[in-house]
């Protein structure tokens, strides 16, 4: 049950998101403005029929594996302003909780 009325979001997205194994065995999370014009990247945009710099990635790397999500510019401004109303919404909880880490009555 979540705790706190802001504490969850869910986001209708234009793209899918896609997975691929690569060599790599790394635990990273990015961010990329799609303007890559290597081979793979141009082919992945024209079956999708995007134009270099048309969308955002977000890239969560898990071992040998890739996570990769497209939003439109539109759909990353939502998730930031998401971003940064959870941010100040913790930030301000922390300094409520102060050194003895004891939740406000209504979080608990």
């Amino acid at each position: 049950m979540l705790k706190h009325p802001i504490g969850h979001s869910k986001f209708k997205l234009i793209f899918a998101p896609s997975m691929i194994h690569h060599a790599d065995e790394v635990n990273s999370f990015s961010v990329d403005i799609d303007d890559c014009d290597c081979e793979s990247c141009v082919s992945v945009r024209s079956s999708l029929r995007l134009q270099q710099y048309a969308t955002i990635e977000l890239n969560i790397d898990v071992g040998s594996d890739r996570l990769t999500q497209r939003l439109t510019p539109e759909e990353a401004l939502e998730l930031s302003e998401i971003l940064r109303i959870y941010s100040t919404e913790l930030s301000a909880l922390s300094e409520e909780m102060g050194e003895d880490d004891t939740l406000p009555e209504e979080y608990a």
